[in-house]
């Protein structure tokens, strides 16, 4: 994710600093010249899983193995998270059984090409990393393409047909 560039988690507050820059500030430097695409936490961290969606993805994992599986990790890892903000996302608090919680990743893997949905809105920035972990928007730092905003409301329905195995992906 990179962290935050204007807002924090959830679409609130001040940037975050990404754990793993953080964790290894010397790594970040050499990785993230390299790096092209950033899903930050300014729209990771506000995709989440409820409602219809969430009931078919319940539903789904009798007949998809891997569905299920997620659902059992899922499900184990929630009684143990001690972090807030993926248990408390912008939809309301997990529940293995009414909705997820921030699926970071998932955000960022729809940002991939391969599909063709359009969910988020793409902006060219330079970035640089400050020495806490920071990623920000500097004029003098290294191109990307990053995720700024939700574009499409559509983004949890092609998730769940994705894993369901009912979607259709352009590739």
């Amino acid at each position: 994710m990179g962290g935050s560039l204007w807002h924090g988690t959830n679409g609130t507050g001040p940037p975050r600093a990404e754990w793993n820059v953080r964790a290894d500030m010397p790594s970040s430097r050499v990785v993230y010249p390299h790096v092209t695409t950033l899903c930050p936490l300014d729209v990771a961290g506000a995709a989440q899983i409820d409602g219809v969606q969430y009931q078919q993805l319940l539903h789904c994992q009798e007949r998809v193995p891997v569905v299920k599986a997620l659902l059992e990790m899922y499900s184990a890892w929630l009684l143990r998270c001690p972090w807030s903000e993926p248990r408390h996302g912008p939809k309301g608090p997990a529940d293995a059984q009414l909705r997820s919680s921030v699926v970071y990743d998932l955000a960022a893997v729809t940002m991939l090409p391969v599909f063709s949905g359009g969910f988020i809105k793409l902006q060219e920035v330079h970035v640089a990393l400050e020495d806490d972990g920071f990623t920000v928007p500097i004029i003098s730092g290294w191109p990307m393409t990053a995720g700024i905003s939700w574009r499409s409301p559509g983004w949890e329905t092609f998730v769940v047909q994705l894993l369901c195995n009912t979607a259709e992906v352009i590739a």
